[in-house]
């Protein structure tokens, strides 16, 4: 299962902003993950009212699937060098600028992983913030 444990921005504040003009921080992520050949996927919708910016990911997946070789957000490669198995985490070396890790508000995003070889269901752990 992939779970949110927390969120704070790279700065150590809060996921997203929760001041009046910046709108509300919440997300949800879905019950399931989709796994599809090298690719598990799982879908994040803010449902704040204030933009979320993913900084940081904490992942864990079963050796079987073999170094993890990219992540998506949306169509957008924002890692791509490889890491081995079974944990890692991400929090620089991104690709692109920070508005492609970013998901508005009321707005659903998948976050796709891809791996070396066909990802197993397993035991998958994230921590996005």
């Amino acid at each position: 299962d992939f779970l949110v444990v927390e969120g704070s921005s790279r700065n150590g504040g809060p996921l997203c902003p929760l001041d009046g003009d910046s709108g509300s921080c919440s997300t949800s992520g879905a019950v399931r993950l989709e796994f599809h050949r090298r690719e598990v996927k799982w879908k994040i919708t803010n449902t704040g009212t204030g933009t979320l910016t993913i900084d940081r990911i904490t992942l864990t997946w079963p050796l079987e699937n073999g170094n993890l070789k990219k992540v998506k957000l949306g169509k957008k490669t924002i890692y791509d060098d490889q890491l081995p198995p079974p944990t890692t985490t991400i929090d620089s070396g991104w690709k692109g600028g920070s508005k492609d890790r970013e998901i508005k508000s009321d707005k659903a995003e998948e976050l796709k992983f891809e791996f070396v070889d066909d990802a197993v269901p397993g035991s998958f752990v994230s921590d996005a913030a």
